[in-house]
C-alpha cells in the first residue's frame, strides 16, 4: 500500500477500492436467459415438444420412434434440472442462513414485544375484574336492600383504576382491539371443507405397500419409466 494512499485515507481523499469479486455460487449470474447452457436446453425442448405433438404412435415402428424420443427428452430433462438446481441450491442455503441469522436477531425484541403486550393485557383484565367485583357487590348490596324496608344500601367506593384501551405519549401510542381467533376444539366435528389431507404422509404408505386406507381409493396407474443412453 503506499503512503500517498494511506495518507489520502487518513485526510479523506482516497478512493474507495473497488469491491472483491464475489466467488464461487455468488458469483454465478442469476440470469437464466443469458445463461448459454440453459438457452441451448430450452431450445431443445422446444424441438422436442413439437416432435411430441406431431408424432402419431399407432405401429411398431411408431412405437420406436417415441421410444427414441422419449430417450432424447430424458436427456434434456436432467440436465435442464440439473441446472435449475445449480442457480437454486446457492440462494436457497442463503435464504436459509439468512433466515437463520436473523430469526436470532429477531427473538429478543419479539419476545420483548410479546412479554410487555402480556402484561398490559394483564393490567387492563384486572382491572376489568376489579370493576366487575365491584358492580356485583353494590347489585348484592341493592337487593338486600329491596328486602328489608328502611335500610339504606351503602354505596361501595368504585375501584380507582380502570383499564386503558389507548394511551398516547410523546414517543408512541398503544390501543387494545380484540381479534377473532381460532383453535381446533374437537377435530372430528369440523366440516371436510377445512381438513387438508397430508398428501406426502399417504403416498409414502402407498409406495410402502399399504393395502387401503379409509376414505382413500389406492389405485393402480400406467406409466413410462425411460431408462436413456448418455449422449455421445
Amino acid at each position: 500500500m503506499s503512503e500517498d494512499k494511506v495518507q489520502g485515507w487518513m485526510e479523506g481523499t482516497a478512493p474507495a477500492d473497488p469491491p472483491a469479486p464475489v466467488e464461487g455460487a455468488a458469483a454465478m449470474q442469476l440470469s437464466p436467459t443469458t445463461d448459454p447452457e440453459v438457452t441451448k436446453l430450452g431450445d431443445e425442448a422446444v424441438r422436442v415438444l413439437e416432435y411430441a405433438t406431431a408424432m402419431v404412435v399407432t405401429t411398431p415402428d411408431d412405437m420406436k420412434k417415441a421410444t427414441e424420443d422419449l430417450s432424447l427428452i430424458a436427456n434434456i430433462k436432467k440436465p435442464l434440472k440439473a441446472k435449475w438446481k445449480e442457480y437454486v441450491d446457492p440462494l436457497n442455503a442463503q435464504v436459509d442462513e439468512i433466515n437463520a441469522a436473523f430469526k436470532v436477531f429477531s427473538q429478543p425484541v419479539l419476545t420483548a414485544d410479546e412479554m410487555l403486550k402480556g402484561k398490559v393485557l394483564h393490567y387492563n383484565k384486572e382491572q376489568r375484574q376489579k370493576q366487575e367485583d365491584a358492580d356485583r357487590a353494590q347489585k348484592l348490596i341493592a337487593e338486600a336492600q329491596s328486602l328489608q324496608e328502611g335500610v339504606v344500601a351503602p354505596v361501595l367506593p368504585m375501584p380507582t383504576s380502570q383499564p386503558i384501551t389507548r394511551l398516547k405519549t410523546d414517543v408512541g401510542e398503544i390501543q387494545e382491539k380484540v381479534e377473532t381467533k381460532w383453535r381446533v376444539a374437537d377435530f372430528s366435528q369440523v366440516p371436510d371443507e377445512y381438513k387438508i389431507i397430508d398428501a406426502g404422509k399417504v403416498g409414502k404408505v402407498v409406495r410402502a405397500g399399504i393395502p387401503s386406507i379409509p376414505g382413500i381409493e389406492i389405485y393402480k396407474k400406467e406409466t413410462i419409466a425411460v431408462i436413456s443412453k448418455k449422449p455421445k
